[in-house]
């Protein structure tokens, strides 16, 4: 059923049978309703090589927490009254959110966000009734750029946090990738900023380096 193009889609033929099939780590795409309403869908760490969910794709699931990688956009009612999600975690890297992404998800109270630039998102992806029973996690230093953009205000509370997973938001040393002409970043195994003393083997560009 995959194939071994660019694109990896789950298609809707497999829709009927998607209780046996599991979700490769090559997948690039969840295609529009591939999972809509299949209320045995618990799991909620999506791949991380994942580029976009598509609209309805996981809408109406019985998904409780959901770790989304950084993809190019999460469609419209991506994970629309899914009625028990109660905590969802965007990585850095995540580029667009449609409307009515999270429509109807009654449950959801925590929202963390693993990027310093709030993303492109339109104003109703959480609905503005549930956004005062949500708390927003941000990265340390940038309350003031969430609070400031008209898609990311009217949570209950925003609270930041010392983000120490940076590492997750580079694929393939470039979309999230930060570095300078200057200076490399380097991270360690465990996913921490290295300094710039630190003995022993670090990651950098998507390279192994020993020091």
């Amino acid at each position: 059923c995959c194939t071994n193009s660019a694109t990896r889609k789950i298609p809707s033929t497999l829709r009927a049978a998607r209780n046996l099939v599991p979700l490769p780590a090559s997948l690039r795409v969840i295609g529009s309703q591939s999972f809509s309403k299949w209320g045995a869908l618990a799991e909620g760490n999506l791949p991380e090589q994942l580029e976009e969910i598509g609209i309805n794709a996981l809408s109406g699931t019985a998904l409780t927490s959901v770790s989304v990688p950084a993809v190019q956009s999460i469609k419209s009612s991506a994970f629309a009254n899914c009625t028990l999600l109660a905590s969802v975690e965007l990585a850095a890297g995540v580029d667009s959110i449609y409307s009515n992404v999270f429509r109807g998800c009654t449950a959801l109270c925590l929202l963390k966000c693993h990027s310093a630039v709030p993303p492109r998102a339109a104003d109703t992806f959480v609905e503005a009734s549930q956004r005062e029973h949500v708390t927003l996690y941000v990265p340390q230093g940038s309350k003031e750029a969430y609070e400031a953009s008209p898609a990311w205000s009217g949570f209950g509370a925003v609270v930041e946090f010392v983000d120490e997973t940076g590492i997750r938001a580079v694929r393939g040393g470039q979309r999230g990738a930060s570095t300078s002409k200057q200076e490399m970043v380097l991270y360690d195994l465990s996913g921490r900023r290295a300094t710039k003393h630190q003995r022993g083997m670090v990651v950098g560009k998507g390279k192994k380096t020993h020091r």
